[in-house]
Formats: C-alpha cells, structure tokens, sequence
C-alpha cells in the first residue's frame, strides 16, 4: 500500500480521526494543536517573557511544545515546511472556542488548558486582554487571521488537500436532555451560533 502524508491543524477531534486514517495508509507527517489562527497569524514571539520558565509547569513534552508553538506562531512555518509532501490536510477549529489573549503589541496566546496550567497569563496580569470567541474584537482579529491563513493555503496550492471537521456542541445529552445539563454553563444552541461564523470559513478553500 502506497502512503500518503498527512499533516493535523486541530485538536484531538482530528487527531483521533486520522487514528482511522493511518489504517488507509496515512501517515502523519506534522501535527499542529493548541493554536487558534488569531494565534498563529498574530506576532510571532512573546516581547521579555522567558517561554521556558512557564513551559516547565506543563506535565507532558505535548504540552510544552504546543504552548511554545502558540506563542511562536508556528502554524505557517509548520504548513511551509511539509507542503510539498502534504497529501491531505485535515482541520478542526475547536480551539477557536476559548477565544485568545492579546496584549497591546499584538502577541497572542490562545486560551487553553495547557495555558492556564502554565501560569503565565497569572504572573503578567494587566498585560493581556482575554478576547472571547463571538466579541467584536475578537470577530475581527479572526476574519484577518482567516485571510491570511487562506493566502496561505492558495499560495501553496493546498485548496484541494484540505478537510475541515464541522464540529458543534451537543445540544442534547444522551439522556435527552437539554440545556442546562451536566453541570454545563455553556449555552451549546447559542455558542454553536456563533461557531457556526467560524466554521464558515471552510466556504473559502
């Protein structure tokens, strides 16, 4: 069996499917997480913070290198270092969900699990603003970083090789119950009618 390249932009929703994909001989080839695309387009860097000293609270070399990845940027570096052996891209945008803090110079953290573990928004209190998935500010800073990431993709010719996961949340439990439940504070009807704007972005490939 002949095999295929595959590189990961998402969460575990993609990794878990390209588990069954490696049966129909894929193999991946980069796997990019934790990292929204406000994230991943924003700047590259974090301006006089030492990077390793928040890593070390993480638990798992995962962890660490997505966090330093997101605050790096490293997305398209990733994308342009694999193109050429790229036969399919798969993409989720669950990390999206969290929204992202952004300080005045326009570095970007996304708000993650790995990321609140890491203590680093805590001991730079003041200097980032959380903005959350659906606010204005963060509508905006997401449709530039779409189009960047859609220049991207058409430069090099990836179009055709990239699968976007729609994935919403439940808005039922398998009991059948409906919101409020589980102990949830989230509206799943109201968030998946804001992701639906994000996800919209798949209508551009």
């Amino acid at each position: 069996m002949m095999t295929k390249s595959l590189f990961i932009y998402g969460s575990c929703v993609s990794r878990d499917t390209a588990s069954f994909m490696t049966d129909s001989g894929f193999e991946i080839a980069g796997y990019v997480a934790r990292q929204s695309l406000v994230s991943a387009f924003g700047a590259t860097g974090l301006s006089g913070i030492d990077l390793d000293e928040y890593a070390a609270n993480l638990e798992s070399n995962f962890q660490r290198s997505s966090f330093v990845g997101d605050a790096n940027s490293s997305l398209p570096r990733e994308i342009r270092s694999n193109f050429e052996d790229i036969d399919c891209m798969l993409v989720d945008l669950v990390d999206e969900r969290g929204g992202v803090w952004m300080n005045e110079r326009g570095e970007v953290l996304t708000n993650s699990l790995e990321l609140t573990k890491s203590e680093i928004i805590k001991a730079n209190q003041g200097s980032f603003k959380l903005l959350k998935l659906g606010d204005r500010e963060h509508v905006d800073e997401f449709l530039k970083a779409v189009q960047k990431f859609e220049i991207l993709i058409k430069e090099l010719t990836l179009s055709n090789k990239i699968y976007f996961i729609a994935n919403y949340w439940a808005e039922e439990s398998q009991e059948g119950d409906h919101f409020p439940f589980g102990g949830s504070r989230v509206d799943p009807v109201r968030m998946n009618n804001i992701y639906a704007m994000a996800l919209a972005v798949q209508k551009r490939f």
